[in-house]
């Protein structure tokens, strides 16, 4: 099934733009905030600002293990649809106080609102996820996790991007990263108020309130299910390698190649651009079957890609730090080799991390699918 006729699904479209425009928001948010940390008339040491860009991450992360495990029992025992609208009404409130916090200044306001655009990223996460293979078939899941997935790194850079350059405007804090925080939350509601009704898959589920065991239950429940723990481990051994990707890339192009800042934008781009096209490629690699063929030839030529791009780095001329602009970086080969090797591993990473959500999907049990998912976000 091609990507346009999967767009055209009343039923898919509403959710697609819903969880873009999520992913969008979150990161804007995070990035504004440690822009705003950097730049903002707060007064901090430098030990104090790198602290805080810290915690801000950790921020959006803690809520992840804390209630991942609540957040899959909801959507398990109730209607994803009824509760997709929940959690995007939910969102526009904390994006609203955001929005608030921003125009006041209240810096430590903002770290607390963070935390809860996390906690409502958690019991969104379980929901996107396992609607997915209510609303497609099987033939149509491949592609339309091929569409989610690129449109998410897309729209997670994007909004890393428009948050750090918004937030060092004149006004930026106060006019025009609240503007866009409020709408884009907006925005991402009205679509969810569009999405079809869903059926409840497992109404006699009683949930657990303490959330420590529900957590242990649901891990040592993949026990039981080796196939989808060796999905899990992949897919968490990618996220592990590409949040090490991301971090370093910015510090190795300021540090090892002396760019300036618009040079590690521009990486940073290309990273979601290669993940973007890898995960739009394994649709037609696979011709839209869920399957892992893809996993360990796309996991070994990452792994090639990775260890030539660390020999290249090793072989880069000493450079002064902020002399080495976009048309300099794009003309010297050496560095020219480098971007291309960034672009290729995200773009085999695309090929590698599509297949196994899709494959997660299919394999779980439509009455605990919420749950895998949440153990993997666990």
């Amino acid at each position: 099934m091609n990507f346009l006729s999967i767009l055209k699904k009343e039923n898919f479209r509403p959710l697609f733009w819903a969880m873009g425009l999520g992913a969008f928001n979150d990161n804007f948010m995070r990035q504004a905030l440690i822009a705003l940390v950097a730049f903002g008339p707060f007064g901090l040491t430098t030990s104090e600002k790198s602290a805080l860009g810290g915690l801000s991450t950790s921020l959006l992360i803690i809520p992840f293990f804390l209630f991942s495990s609540l957040a899959g029992e909801l959507a398990d025992k109730e209607s994803k649809s009824l509760l997709l609208k929940i959690t995007k009404g939910v969102e526009v409130v904390f994006s609203l106080l955001a929005a608030y916090f921003f125009i006041s200044g209240s810096l430590w306001l903002l770290l607390g609102t963070l935390f809860l655009m996390g906690l409502q990223s958690t019991f969104f996460g379980p929901l996107k996820y396992g609607l997915l293979p209510e609303v497609l078939d099987e033939k149509a899941l491949m592609a339309g996790n091929s569409l989610v997935g690129a449109f998410s790194f897309l729209a997670i850079v994007a909004g890393s991007v428009a948050g750090s350059f918004l937030a060092t405007l004149k006004n930026g804090p106060n006019l025009y990263v609240p503007v866009v925080l409020s709408l884009t939350a907006l925005l991402g509601f009205y679509y969810a108020l569009k999405q079809p009704p869903s059926l409840k898959l497992a109404p006699n589920l009683k949930i657990d309130p303490l959330i420590f065991r529900s957590t242990l239950i649901i891990l040592a429940d993949l026990k039981t299910r080796p196939d989808l723990l060796l999905i899990i481990l992949a897919v968490s051994w990618f996220w592990g390698m590409g949040s090490i990707v991301l971090i370093q890339v910015p510090i190795m192009a300021a540090s090892l190649m002396g760019t300036t800042p618009n040079v590690s934008t521009t990486l940073v781009c290309l990273l979601a651009l290669g993940l973007g096209l890898g995960a739009l490629g394994a649709n037609r690699l696979v011709k839209g079957e869920t399957t892992a063929s893809l996993t360990p030839i796309s996991a070994f030529v990452l792994c090639l890609i990775t260890l030539s791009l660390s020999l290249c780095l090793h072989n880069l001329p000493p450079a002064i730090p902020g002399s080495v602009g976009l048309v300099d970086f794009f003309s010297t080969p050496i560095y020219l080799a480098s971007a291309i090797l960034c672009f290729l591993i995200s773009f085999t990473g695309g090929l590698f991390v599509t297949p196994l959500y899709a494959l997660m999907q299919r394999l779980s049990e439509q009455t605990r699918r919420a749950r895998v998912i949440a153990a993997n976000n666990i």
